[in-house]
């Protein structure tokens, strides 16, 4: 069991104020180097995705053995109404998920640079309407500079000394 909280942040980006709010949860439940299959992240999804985990855009696949930027470059603008954006959360996991795949890591890859790039590509092959749920130690979400707002935050608390999960449902409002 978890708590809730409703924000209602009042914000001027049009001739007049409008109200949002933006749902926080906390929970607790066992790691799983497979993200999806935490319970209350598998409940997330199902919950804001109407098609679960078919037809969801997803650069970084479990296992993946391709770039992300070959895999979004092949993907036309505007066709996914979901997405995922789960890449390896620390500088260390980036290096290690490289190296492992047989590809060589700079520090480009572990860069903020990097970062805001995949966010980028992938916010233009999300339809105006969609949503991501990013996953990672932060709440980033995919950004109001690429049309985004954040609609939902899930803290998934591991125990112990083990990092959070952070779980942000943003849903793009333009189409950039």
């Amino acid at each position: 069991m978890g708590f809730v909280v409703l924000l209602s942040p009042k914000t001027a980006w049009s001739a007049k104020s409008v109200e949002r709010k933006m749902k926080i949860e906390r929970v607790w439940a066992r790691a799983n180097a497979r993200t999806f299959q935490i319970s209350p992240i598998f409940n997330l999804i199902k919950e804001e995705f109407e098609c679960g985990l078919a037809d969801v855009l997803d650069p970084f696949p479990f296992q993946s053995k391709q770039d992300c930027f070959e895999y979004l470059n092949n993907i036309p603008a505007n066709s996914f109404d979901f997405g995922f954006l789960d890449p390896p959360y620390t500088k260390r996991q980036v290096s290690e998920h490289y190296k492992k795949n047989g590809g060589l890591c700079s520090s480009w890859q572990t860069s903020s640079g990097w970062t805001a790039k995949v966010k980028r590509e992938m916010s233009k092959k999300i339809r105006s309407g969609g949503k991501v749920i990013s996953f990672g130690y932060n709440s980033f979400g995919l950004g109001k500079i690429n049309g985004f707002e954040i609609t939902r935050i899930l803290l998934v608390n591991h125990g112990g000394d083990r990092y959070d999960t952070i779980c942000t449902v943003s849903k793009k409002s333009l189409v950039l």
